[in-house]
Protein backbone atom coordinates (compact mmCIF):
# COMPACT_ATOMS: atom_id res chain seq x y z
CA UNK A 1 0.00 0.00 0.00
CA UNK A 2 1.15 3.51 -0.79
CA UNK A 3 0.61 6.39 1.61
CA UNK A 4 -0.63 9.29 -0.54
CA UNK A 5 -1.40 12.94 0.19
CA UNK A 6 -4.51 13.64 -1.87
CA UNK A 7 -5.09 17.31 -2.70
CA UNK A 8 -8.50 17.96 -4.26
CA UNK A 9 -10.42 20.95 -5.57
CA UNK A 10 -13.77 21.52 -7.22
CA UNK A 11 -13.89 22.78 -10.81
CA UNK A 12 -11.58 25.74 -11.43
CA UNK A 13 -11.50 26.77 -7.77
CA UNK A 14 -8.29 27.61 -5.97
CA UNK A 15 -9.17 26.15 -2.57
CA UNK A 16 -7.47 22.77 -2.07
CA UNK A 17 -8.52 20.14 0.47
CA UNK A 18 -5.82 17.78 1.77
CA UNK A 19 -6.43 14.19 2.90
CA UNK A 20 -4.06 11.40 3.79
CA UNK A 21 -5.00 8.06 2.19
CA UNK A 22 -3.66 4.54 1.78
CA UNK A 23 -3.97 3.41 -1.85
CA UNK A 24 -3.02 0.23 -3.64
CA UNK A 25 -0.67 2.36 -5.77
CA UNK A 26 -0.05 5.99 -6.65
CA UNK A 27 -2.47 7.03 -9.41
CA UNK A 28 -1.26 8.37 -12.77
CA UNK A 29 -2.18 11.67 -14.44
CA UNK A 30 -5.48 11.31 -16.27
CA UNK A 31 -6.88 8.57 -14.05
CA UNK A 32 -9.99 9.06 -11.94
CA UNK A 33 -10.16 8.42 -8.20
CA UNK A 34 -12.91 8.51 -5.62
CA UNK A 35 -12.39 9.01 -1.92
CA UNK A 36 -15.47 7.17 -0.78
CA UNK A 37 -18.49 5.23 -1.91
CA UNK A 38 -20.92 7.45 -3.74
CA UNK A 39 -18.60 10.45 -3.50
CA UNK A 40 -17.46 12.63 -6.37
CA UNK A 41 -14.93 11.44 -8.91
CA UNK A 42 -11.68 13.37 -9.21
CA UNK A 43 -9.47 13.50 -12.30
CA UNK A 44 -5.77 13.37 -11.40
CA UNK A 45 -4.03 16.44 -12.86
CA UNK A 46 -0.56 16.13 -11.31
CA UNK A 47 1.49 13.54 -9.42
CA UNK A 48 4.54 14.09 -7.24
CA UNK A 49 6.55 11.02 -6.19
CA UNK A 50 8.43 11.44 -2.93
CA UNK A 51 11.36 9.11 -2.42
CA UNK A 52 12.85 10.73 0.66
CA UNK A 53 11.33 8.29 3.15
CA UNK A 54 9.04 10.98 4.53
CA UNK A 55 5.43 10.67 5.59
CA UNK A 56 4.13 10.05 2.05
CA UNK A 57 5.09 7.94 -0.95
CA UNK A 58 3.53 10.55 -3.22
CA UNK A 59 1.09 13.41 -3.65
CA UNK A 60 -1.71 13.75 -6.15
CA UNK A 61 -3.54 16.88 -7.25
CA UNK A 62 -7.04 16.17 -8.54
CA UNK A 63 -10.09 18.13 -9.69
CA UNK A 64 -13.70 17.06 -9.09
CA UNK A 65 -15.59 16.07 -12.21
CA UNK A 66 -19.24 17.06 -12.28
CA UNK A 67 -20.25 14.02 -14.31
CA UNK A 68 -18.87 10.52 -14.47
CA UNK A 69 -16.62 10.25 -17.50
CA UNK A 70 -17.44 7.63 -20.12
CA UNK A 71 -14.72 5.17 -20.94
CA UNK A 72 -13.03 5.04 -17.54
CA UNK A 73 -10.88 1.94 -17.71
CA UNK A 74 -9.33 2.11 -14.26
CA UNK A 75 -10.10 3.74 -10.97
CA UNK A 76 -8.44 3.52 -7.60
CA UNK A 77 -10.66 3.43 -4.57
CA UNK A 78 -8.90 4.80 -1.53
CA UNK A 79 -9.09 3.14 1.84
CA UNK A 80 -10.94 5.12 4.50
CA UNK A 81 -8.79 7.58 6.48
CA UNK A 82 -7.21 6.29 9.67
Amino acid sequence: MARVLVRTRVGGGTDWTDESREMSRIPCVGEFVTLGGGGPWYKVEAVVHTADGGAYDGEIYARAEEEHADGITRNIAAAPPR
